[in-house]
Formats: structure tokens, C-alpha cells, sequence
């Protein structure tokens, strides 16, 4: 009788294992298919920030390239400023020349016109 009792008792400690390790099973596929799944969102989650990243770099090259042409523009017009500082730098001078000699031929004008006036009384 002691080795049924012994044998029963086995008989119910196995099956306590056997009921367990099915749990144990479960569980782990449970987990497993979780765990599946939280991979697949974080892949999922990796390809949309890197479509967002190279949206980003694109974006990126794009606004250097117009910061660059910009900068291009803003040379060319610095450039074509300084022309036209110069160009109004020389005009000035050369109407403050052309003022100055002015200025010295007028009394040789005006002598010249009295001079023509004596020629025209004389005559």
C-alpha cells in the first residue's frame, strides 16, 4: 500500500508539473507574442523617424543651398553697391572740379564780355 500511496503521490506531483510547465507555456507564448509585437512597433516606429530624417536632411540641404545662393545674391549686390558708391564718389569730385572751374572762368567771362562791348562801341 505504501508504494501505491507513493505512487499516487508522484502521480499527483507530476501532473502538478506537467500543469505548470503548460502554464509556464502559455505564459510564454503570451509573452513571446508580446514581445513580438513591441519589436514590430518599435521597427515600425525606427522606419517612420527615418523617413522623418532624411525628410529632415533633405530639408536641411535644401535651406543651405538657398542660404548659400543668398549669400551669393548679397555679395553681388554688396559688390554692385560698391561700384555705385565709387561711381557717385568720382561724380562728385568731377562736379566739384567742373564747379571750381567754372567758378575760374567766369571772371574771364565777364572781362571778355566788356572787352567785346569797348570793340562793339569803337566800331
Amino acid at each position: 500500500q505504501n508504494e501505491n500511496s507513493v505512487v499516487v503521490q508522484s502521480k499527483v506531483i507530476l501532473e502538478s508539473k506537467f500543469e505548470l510547465a503548460r502554464e509556464a507555456h502559455q505564459v510564454a507564448e503570451t509573452n513571446s507574442s508580446t514581445v513580438r509585437a513591441e519589436a514590430d512597433a518599435a521597427n515600425t516606429h525606427v522606419d517612420s523617424l527615418s523617413c522623418q530624417l532624411r525628410d529632415s536632411q533633405s530639408e536641411v540641404k535644401g535651406l543651405r543651398l538657398d542660404l548659400h545662393q543668398k549669400n551669393d545674391e548679397v555679395d553681388t549686390v554688396k559688390e554692385r553697391l560698391q561700384q555705385a558708391e565709387c561711381e557717385l564718389k568720382r561724380t562728385k569730385q568731377e562736379k566739384k572740379n567742373a564747379e571750381r572751374e567754372r567758378d575760374s572762368l567766369k571772371p574771364r567771362a565777364e572781362l571778355q564780355n566788356e572787352i567785346d562791348k569797348m570793340r562793339n562801341a569803337l566800331k
